[in-house]
């Protein structure tokens, strides 16, 4: 993030980078380390039984959100909202993917503790 442009520049050796670019990188990389929660959420909830979770999280990324998303908002914000767009849809998305990690966790421990009183 720091020195985004010397890493585009290895990449990208004949173009040269406005600050704009540069800008949009940040924006659409900034999320990008918390996107392996996701990932690492849609192989829990089959891994517990439950794929309709993963299905969910990640049909709704693609196409509820996505979709709509670079088809309308370009539209009216320009190049820029695809960025911003990306952005926000990875956070909402984070975001709800933490609350169903949480909501499952609660719901193992709670099987977990009436096995226990069963015993």
């Amino acid at each position: 993030m720091v020195a985004s442009g010397s890493i585009l520049g290895l990449m990208l050796t004949e173009q040269t980078l406005v600050a704009t670019q540069l800008t949009y990188f940040r924006i659409y990389m900034a999320i990008l380390p918390l996107m392996s929660f996701i990932f690492m959420a849609m192989t829990l909830f089959p891994a517990v039984d439950k794929g309709l979770p993963a299905m969910i999280i990640g049909i709704a990324r693609q196409l509820v959100f996505y979709v709509p998303v670079m088809l309308i908002v370009p539209k009216f914000v320009g190049i820029s909202g695809i960025y911003y767009g990306s952005l926000v849809i990875d956070a909402v998305i984070l975001l709800w993917t933490l609350f169903m990690v949480k909501k499952e966790f609660n719901s193992l421990r709670q099987k977990k503790y009436e096995n226990v009183q069963e015993c």
